[in-house]
């Protein structure tokens, strides 16, 4: 189907009008946990003037140790620099312009896939209000939301290579994949889509041109590529003991908001779960029926071996539930697209039931990004803490900043406040925070000298799907500092042991929640730990901040 240009065009303009809503903010400040961490990074830059945490060309892609992804921090500080808006409010419109882009990613690779604008038009819609997609782009900058969209526009340039031949598009798709891998790891995830695309390639070159395909018998190869589906599908979940051997998370679809056990069966329904609450709804519908359709097709083109390929190469990677979902998400679209052309051309002779299946599709499936995206917002992301900062936090973080020099550090009972007035603040916490244990802030804020750091690569048999660095450092504990922040919480102050720990990390203040006083919390513990050093501050030293929420203790001599 192809529309005029005017109702292309306007058709679009709606679309790019129902993303920014959709994402316009309803709280004060920003959403998220990771998002506090890129945030931090983003100011880091701004403040002094250069990416501290690169010290090997691989740190620009986070294989090095001590390193993350760069891209994304760059451009925040650049755009903050240039404008004079602050991080935060430029993590805002950068979240906005990541879903408007999408629309246009997903838009050009659909027509690319198949030249229909009603089909280009749907997997775009479906793309960029996909909830998992829509929750990672609501004022955070999550990297993983920029991963998302920039994937379509290196779908879009491979499938270009292929039709055309021309240089330009393949460098053009070396730059995107250069964009990818400096924007996230799991870009890695990709590799099952480019070695399907070469395939794609043999296959078109050596059995289509022979005929071979069409020579099978009708339902034949829809027979085939369904067992296939059905193999690859299953297959990594009756081995899920071996995937789990290899750093999996299989374990984790054991539990869900839906189901909950540890049998084959339960673990499949919290799959099928996972892909509709991140795809969309319509995937139970649209999505399998497009998949049938291009099982059943018959004289497949490039695109459709190629979609269907990705897919196989795909589902292998299913229990890895965190990153592969962002894969999946886009072949759902895809399929959705299909599914939904299909219906279209079923019913083509009746227009009301056509009307009526556009109208519920395009409602129910906003009406069901809107309530996850809400229901995952609503999940409380650690002791009692909103996923979004309460102006309360950030009232603290601007005290710190204004009154408090940077050349000190503070420690946090609450390692969610800590992660927040950092990046507020650019005043160094202990301890140093990011989720692998290996954080970008140590070597920032010089907790560990960076010019005492000696790194070897690890072995390829060290690789595994919970690698982050290509290298490890050799000669430095770079794990003491996190066992430091439980040597001074567990022991009082004026203890030779916390007093050790105050005097080498010049800590002169300490952030308590005041929901629990005298508590503290582990790294994503779920836990509160009496606090030894808490509860003495409090005999001991002065409160010179409190805002109701937090307490800021001033413990210098």
């Amino acid at each position: 189907m192809k529309f005029s240009k005017k109702t292309e065009y306007v058709l679009i303009g709606l679309l790019i009008t129902l993303s920014i809503i959709l994402r316009l903010p309803t709280v004060p400040h920003e959403f998220g946990c990771d998002s506090f961490f890129i945030h931090g990074l983003a100011n880091s830059i701004s403040m002094f003037g250069s990416a501290k945490w690169i010290l090997h060309p691989f740190s620009f892609f986070g294989w090095y140790p001590l390193s993350y992804p760069s891209g994304v921090p760059f451009i925040l500080s650049g755009l903050s620099q240039s404008t004079g808006i602050d991080i935060e409010h430029i993590i805002l419109i950068f979240a906005i312009f990541t879903g408007v882009i999408s629309i246009f990613t997903s838009y050009i690779m659909a027509l690319e896939i198949k030249n229909n604008d009603l089909f280009a038009l749907i997997v775009a819609f479906c793309f960029s209000i996909a909830p998992i997609f829509l929750n990672y782009t609501i004022w955070t900058i999550s990297t993983r939301g920029t991963l998302l969209a920039l994937i379509p526009a290196f779908l879009w340039s491979l499938l270009k290579i292929y039709k055309h031949k021309s240089l330009l598009y393949g460098i053009l798709s070396v730059v995107l994949l250069f964009m990818l891998a400096t924007t996230h790891r799991s870009f890695v995830f990709i590799i099952p889509v480019i070695f399907a695309y070469f395939l794609t390639v043999i296959i078109t070159k050596i059995t289509v041109k022979a005929g071979f395909l069409n020579k099978m018998p009708k339902n034949a190869t829809f027979l085939v590529l369904l067992s296939l589906f059905i193999a690859f599908f299953f297959m990594p979940f009756f081995l899920h003991a071996y995937f789990e051997e290899k750093g999996l998370e299989v374990e984790v679809y054991k539990s869900g908001y839906l189901f909950s056990g540890s049998s084959i069966f339960t673990i499949l329904l919290n799959a099928g779960a996972s892909i509709v609450g991140g795809s969309g709804i319509l995937f139970i519908l649209f999505g399998i029926l497009g998949i049938f359709y291009l099982f059943k097709k018959q004289n497949r083109n490039f695109t459709e071996i190629f979609i269907i390929l990705a897919l196989f190469f795909t589902l292998p990677f299913l229990p890895i539930r965190g990153y592969i979902r962002y894969f999946v998400i886009l072949l759902g679209t895809i399929s959705i697209g299909f599914g939904f052309v299909w219906t279209i051309d079923i019913f083509k002779h009746k227009k009301k039931i056509l009307t009526a299946i556009f109208i519920i599709s395009i409602l129910i499936s906003m009406i069901f990004s809107v309530f996850m995206v809400n229901h995952w917002q609503s999940v409380k992301s650690g002791y009692g803490y909103d996923l979004w900062m309460q102006d309360r936090t950030y009232n603290i973080a601007l005290f710190i900043k204004a009154y408090i020099s940077a050349n000190k550090s503070f420690v946090s009972s609450n390692w969610v406040t800590s992660r927040r007035i950092q990046a507020f603040s650019g005043m160094p916490c202990l301890p140093a925070q990011e989720g692998s244990g290996l954080s970008c802030n140590i070597i920032i804020y010089n907790i560990i000298d960076k010019n005492k750091l000696e790194a070897q690569g690890i072995r390829f048999s060290e690789i595994s799907a919970n690698t982050d660095y290509l290298y490890k450092i050799k000669n430095v504990d770079i794990y003491k500092v996190y066992r430091d922040f439980e040597t001074l919480m567990t022991n009082p102050y004026g203890d030779d042991r916390s007093q050790k720990v105050i005097l080498e990390y010049n800590t002169k203040y300490v952030v308590e929640d005041n929901r629990f006083p005298g508590k503290c919390t582990g790294w994503y513990s779920t836990s509160l730990f009496d606090s030894a050093f808490l509860r003495s501050i409090h005999e001991k030293k002065h409160r010179i901040y409190n805002n109701g929420l937090q307490s800021l203790w001033y413990i210098g001599s």
